[in-house]
């Protein structure tokens, strides 16, 4: 007979419920246990902070131990990345560093910091009043 993992529910230090396996998804007990949670999380995804639908129960899988309720974007993704922090922040960066660029040549769409492209010497400023 295999033995149940056992799964504890991460929260407020206080009045924090221990749970045993046996949590699948759309079972009541995975339901309150999400409910609960996200009740406490202020109906918000624990990442993101948007109160959106589709919530999944996020769970540590090396150690079977529950942490947050997502939504599907955010419970999505950082499976995509595997669960890795440096992955995460690396994609992070990325975005931040591409987000702070104010636009794209209108010629080549190469990314444009100053009124001239690098790549193919087109002026923005005048591309963009011809358009």
């Amino acid at each position: 007979m295999q033995r149940r993992k056992r799964v504890i529910v991460v929260g407020p230090p206080t009045k924090t419920p221990s749970y045993v396996g046996g949590l699948r998804p759309g079972s009541a007990k995975y339901e309150v246990v999400k409910g609960d949670l996200w009740e406490r999380q202020g109906r918000m995804c624990a990442i993101c902070g948007r109160s959106a639908a589709g919530r999944h129960l996020d769970h540590d899988h090396d150690r079977d131990v529950i942490r947050a309720v997502l939504c599907q974007g955010c419970n999505g993704g950082i499976g995509q990345f595997e669960e890795n922090p440096t992955w995460l922040r690396a994609a992070a960066d990325y975005c931040e560093r591409w987000g702070r660029l104010p636009r794209a040549c209108p010629g080549c769409l190469a990314p444009v910091q100053g009124e001239i492209c690098r790549y193919c010497d087109t002026n923005v400023l005048e591309a963009g009043e011809n358009r």
